[in-house]
């Protein structure tokens, strides 16, 4: 960030793993100021998050989003004014501040579920750890619009904490939450919608999938792929620690599974090139790549 290098951070929830302690809230926020300071640092909210009804995460974050009575506050810019799944973005094409912020000097606020752009790409956050059915039109609508907006915004990512597709040694998470729960209600717009790439955390481990719609692999490359790409960048590190566990079989959609410290950094190039980068945090050096191209 200080390089200049980056634009933005994603954070994908499980951001502090406070246990509803205060301090510790307090303590990781410290530590992000630097970082924080010089560029959005944008979330949704994991697991972790959920103690005394998610109110620490609350009242700590101002996401953009349309207001309503469930999740959402106002919130009013003023001048002047251990951690889990990472995704740093490069400095992109296009308009690089957050459109829904630069609208104008009122902004509603909505930490739940949310979406801005950001130079060439739209972002979409909503939240896995709570009903699909109080968020399933807002995602509809709002991939809607991405989706009639490319010309402009030709770039359209979604992320959750909890992954659609994974192959961890987790009975939950990858046999039932994601595959039963998450995938029928969100795959159909994904794919509407020509959603590019799907990221999401939760499991502590790196997993990156070939283009896939509905539990099936529709192509082994990444160029001009037919359906979204999903990648689990969970291994930014955690009390808990990396998962080195998974499924005996690896299924034909998953591309590379890896457990290492490390994040992701996406360089949208322009329209139709973006490039997606796991580093190691131990060296800095590139562990896995692939480019999208359309």
């Amino acid at each position: 960030v200080d390089a200049g290098n980056i634009s933005l951070l994603v954070h994908a929830g499980d951001i502090a793993y406070t246990s509803g302690q205060p301090a510790i809230w307090d303590s990781f926020m410290r530590e992000m100021e630097p970082a924080s300071a010089r560029v959005p640092y944008m979330v949704c909210v994991g697991n972790h998050e959920h103690f005394y009804n998610f109110t620490g995460y609350l009242n700590r974050f101002a996401m953009p989003g349309v207001a309503d009575d469930t999740s959402t506050t106002s919130f009013t810019p003023m001048d002047g004014g251990s951690t889990e799944a990472v995704v740093a973005v490069e400095p992109a094409f296009g308009d690089a501040s957050l459109a829904s912020v630069a609208a104008g000097p009122s902004v509603p606020v909505n930490n739940l579920w949310h979406s801005y752009d950001h130079g060439g790409a739209h972002f979409l956050a909503y939240s896995t750890e709570h009903n699909l059915t109080q968020q399933l039109a807002f995602i509809e609508a709002d991939l809607a619009a991405a989706a009639a907006n490319r010309e402009n915004v030709p770039w359209i990512v979604v992320y959750g904490h909890r992954p659609v597709y994974c192959s961890t040694n987790d009975y939950y998470d990858c046999e039932v939450k994601g595959p039963k729960e998450l995938g029928p209600a969100l795959e159909p717009l994904l794919q509407r919608y020509g959603v590019d790439l799907y990221l999401a955390g939760h499991l502590h481990n790196y997993e990156r999938s070939y283009p896939v719609f509905n539990g099936t692999r529709t192509s082994t490359s990444y160029d001009h792929p037919n359906s979204t790409v999903h990648v689990v960048v969970g291994m930014a590190g955690s009390t808990e620690g990396l998962t080195y566990t998974w499924e005996k079989d690896t299924p034909e959609w998953s591309a590379k599974r890896m457990t290492a410290l490390g994040y992701a950094k996406l360089h949208f190039h322009n329209a139709s090139s973006m490039v997606f980068e796991f580093i190691y945090s131990a060296n800095g050096t590139v562990a896995d790549t692939f480019t999208i191209t359309k």
